[in-house]
């Protein structure tokens, strides 16, 4: 559990706003290729999918709430999320976070950002999705 500064973030959020916008758009392909839903999101830290279309799918391997997928996914996939039940959601809805860089505050430049992790990440998911059906 952590809180951080509200101003903090929004100075590191204009500062980054092109950086997550290139990150959205190279993995949102990913998200259309499934039943997913989500908000539309052009920049951001995290993306909140929705895994209702897949509720039946769930059920039969034993997954019946969004901690549960949660875990599964953690368990079965090393895919970290967080879940909606966790935000006092009921939903079958996971925060996935789109964050995999070193950044440099003082410095203001990004070292390192892994796009093909979360990439790798993605495409883990909808083999995931896939054998659901």
């Amino acid at each position: 559990f952590s809180i951080t500064n509200s101003l903090y973030e929004w100075i590191l959020a204009e500062k980054m706003k092109d950086l997550f916008s290139h990150i959205i758009r190279e993995l949102v392909p990913f998200l259309d290729n499934t039943k997913l839903e989500y908000p539309g999101i052009e920049a951001s830290w995290y993306v909140y999918l929705d895994f209702k279309s897949y509720k039946d799918g769930l059920k039969k391997i034993g997954v019946q709430d969004s901690i549960q997928l949660s875990n599964y996914l953690m368990v079965n996939y090393n895919i970290l999320t967080v879940a909606a039940q966790h935000f006092g959601d009921d939903s079958l809805s996971l925060r996935f976070s789109l964050v995999d860089f070193e950044f440099d505050l003082e410095k203001e430049n990004i070292k390192d950002v892994n796009i093909d992790n979360m990439k790798e990440g993605l495409q883990e998911l909808c083999n995931f999705l896939d054998s659901l059906e």
